[in-house]
């Protein structure tokens, strides 16, 4: 009897891995499409084609929700795995792959060491890509910024605060006044 049961534990750990691997694959490809996006963004922003970025934005959000939806049933996947190691009932989550790749078979480990390898490389390659398209934005709107202050009319001068907190306009000289 206690065969069958040790056999049952090792059916259900081995279906809850693959389960496991399976949502890494999804949360891969999730971040790969993320990776894409970004770069189109960034050929959007230099052709300053505002609609294509603004329908991007909309993708982005939708992707980054899923992974954080996805990232959740890992978590409750690695919890109910880590129950069925005889780990207390929130400590599955805490484990690294590397560390559930050593309480597995080897074949399981390996599976889950290359795919730790995997997910590693692809959320690199969208921080990389995420931080340039960051910098790029940033400059762009600083530049942005500086081209309608210059450019705005006078009469419209708006009010900003001073370094004490009290409010203030700007009497820098316009573009417009300087040229006519």
């Amino acid at each position: 009897m206690r065969k069958i049961v040790e056999i049952m534990a090792h059916t259900a750990t081995k279906k809850l891995i693959d389960d496991l691997v399976s949502l890494l694959e999804r949360l891969e490809s999730l971040h790969k499409d993320m990776t894409a996006l970004y770069k189109e963004k960034l050929s959007a922003i230099g052709k300053a084609d505002i609609e294509r970025v603004a329908e991007i934005v909309k993708q982005e959000n939708r992707i980054a929700c899923e992974i954080q939806e996805r990232d959740g049933l890992r978590r409750q996947i690695m919890d109910k795995i880590g129950q069925e190691l005889g780990m207390a009932q929130h400590d599955g989550r805490a484990l690294s792959l590397s560390q559930l790749a050593g309480k597995v078979s080897k074949s399981q480990g390996a599976v889950l060491l290359a795919m730790r390898e995997r997910l590693r490389s692809v959320t690199l390659q969208v921080s990389r890509v995420n931080r340039i398209a960051q910098k790029v934005s940033r400059t762009l709107l600083g530049h942005l910024g500086w081209v309608f202050e210059a450019v705005r009319p006078r009469a419209c001068e708006s009010a900003c605060y001073t370094g004490q907190g009290a409010v203030a306009t700007r009497t820098e000289t316009c573009i417009v006044d300087a040229v006519g």
